[in-house]
């Protein structure tokens, strides 16, 4: 391969999917600063919306380096692996995988108490929904930080382990790629296989409120309108997290994946609920839906 990306459709597909990454997920946030009630749930898709941005910013420099490096990629791939913006892209890529997996279990968990004990769940408070995401995030960095000082510095490696900067195992013997190969194709699976739980009990949860309790009918549609806009941001993590755990499993066992795979996954599968979730987020906070009901 000449290139990093070798494809006509890879390239213009990164820049599509970077350019909706970061705008939709900022302009999300900005909805969030703008808006005038303070809800939980809210303030936990902000902070999903914030921890997606790390991956644009991955698919960002990747895209830049294709362009700057184009046609003479081949002899400057040892530099390239060997530099400061790609072992910065690959903790930006690990970082994203892995605060937005738990972000989104947390909002389903959230949810999910809420319609269970919706005057004594303790995830209506503002607060504690503050304290559950600042822990997961600042674990999160601890666990990049304890692993790229681990694979670089302690294990002496000066390059990345491949020209797409991502950590995975690879054909390379390393103790600390074992160990994040694992640990995310072990995330995204236990967290795929728990948020759909989750949904398929707070799907019947809803329904028997609603039987039971038809004065409160309002409510329960502003409930069942919040798990299906949830429920969609799931299935792309579905269509994202089961291909990529694959890879990082095949990388776990020391199968080689070739370029052209990694290619496609880095450009397509990775990148699918950073620049999804947002912009379904955007599209259903409701002064999005206000401001075009007005212009309809």
């Amino acid at each position: 391969c000449e290139d990093l990306l070798a494809s006509s459709i890879l390239r213009v597909s990164i820049w599509m999917m970077t350019l909706t990454s970061l705008i939709f997920n900022c302009f999300s946030i900005y909805l969030y600063k703008k808006s005038h009630v303070v809800k939980a749930h809210d303030w936990m898709v902000s902070v999903l919306n914030l921890c997606d941005i790390p991956l644009g910013i991955y698919l960002l420099i990747i895209a830049i380096t294709d362009v700057r490096l184009r046609g003479v990629f081949v002899g400057l791939k040892t530099s390239w692996t060997n530099s400061i913006a790609c072992k910065l892209a690959s903790a930006l890529s690990l970082f994203s995988l892995l605060s937005s997996a738990y972000m989104l279990c947390l909002i389903t968990f959230a949810r999910y108490s809420i319609v269970q004990n919706p005057l004594k769940s303790i995830f209506k408070s503002i607060k504690t929904v503050y304290k559950f995401s600042f822990a997961g995030f600042i674990t999160c960095i601890l666990i990049v930080t304890v692993v790229s000082v681990g694979y670089y510095y302690y294990e002496e490696n000066n390059e990345a382990p491949n020209a797409l900067c991502l950590l995975l195992t690879g054909t390379t013997n390393s103790f600390t790629l074992n160990i994040v190969s694992g640990l995310v194709a072990s995330i995204q699976i236990w967290s795929l296989v728990f948020i759909l739980s989750s949904y398929y009990f707070l799907i019947k949860a809803i329904k028997h409120s609603e039987k039971s309790v038809k004065s409160c009918r309002k409510r329960n549609k502003h409930l069942t309108e919040i798990t299906s806009r949830i429920l969609l941001v799931t299935m792309t993590n579905i269509l994202c997290w089961f291909p990529s755990s694959i890879v990082y499993l095949l990388s776990l066992s020391h199968y080689p994946v070739s370029p052209k795979v990694l290619s496609w996954v880095t450009v397509f599968v990775l990148p699918i609920n950073s620049a999804i979730n947002p912009v379904i987020s955007v599209l259903t906070r409701q002064n999005v839906k206000k401001f075009f009901s007005k212009q309809l």
